[in-house]
């Protein structure tokens, strides 16, 4: 969807992602599950980082991420082997109620505070979809936000979501200092910053490139479980 993310150099800036939705009830048999198939199946390569989704609409979920890898490298990568699949699906899809598609989310390093890799145990992640042909609108959107995020010291993390499903963009920012940090406010305001770094006519250009830009938006938190992912 945007290409300005991409160079002809492959770089590891690719993550993979899917979400899957334990059957009700069956919620420790499938965290069980989960920790033996991870160790068995996932600390090499194919290692997981996996998260569980505590509100939106996906609340109840779990998230894995595969990566960061490059385009070439997913490409390459060996497949699950058979003896990995029949264990997934013995073991770890019988206390599954849905999964979701496969996702792919490309990290933007120029329109990001943190770094790829800096990454923290809670974070709040906004999905925002562009309205049809304001896909460069939208992009130049974010990356007047970064200054901003910078004088208010949020670490944020900004990934195109791509070739899965509808595209669109997902802010991500990293609570390093935990649910905690929902409760500090900055010296001053986003309005505020964002006319400090941009001009002091700056914001009500954004707010009305931002109503014509994004057709909608949602957020959601999500929390890492180190209990559950590679090792």
């Amino acid at each position: 969807m945007f290409v300005p993310l991409f160079g002809i150099a492959q770089t590891n800036n690719v993550s993979s992602t899917f979400r899957v939705f334990p059957m009700p009830g069956k919620s420790m048999e499938f965290k069980k599950a989960i920790m033996a198939h991870v160790a068995k199946y996932h600390t090499t390569e194919k290692k997981w980082r996996i998260f569980e989704v505590m509100s939106g609409p996906d609340a109840g979920a779990f998230q894995f991420n595969e990566g960061p890898s490059s385009w070439e490298a997913i490409e390459k990568s060996p497949s699950n082997t058979d003896a990995h699949t029949t264990d997934w699906d013995k073991t770890v899809e019988i206390f599954i109620e849905k999964t979701s598609n496969v996702g792919y989310s490309v990290y933007n390093e120029k329109m990001s505070t943190v770094k790829l890799t800096d990454y923290s145990n809670h974070i709040i992640i906004t999905h925002m979809y562009p309205s049809p042909g304001m896909v460069q609108t939208a992009w130049s959107i974010v990356e007047k936000q970064k200054k901003a995020y910078e004088l208010g010291n949020e670490s944020i993390a900004v990934y195109n979501v791509m070739a899965s499903g509808e595209p669109h963009i997902a802010v991500v920012r990293r609570l390093k200092n935990g649910m905690k940090d929902l409760d500090a406010t900055p010296a001053k305001s986003m309005p505020d910053r964002y006319r400090e770094v941009n001009g002091p006519d700056s914001w009500a250009g954004y707010m009305e490139d931002y109503s014509k830009s994004i057709d909608r938006r949602w957020s959601e938190h999500l929390m890492f479980r180190a209990d559950l992912s590679s090792k």
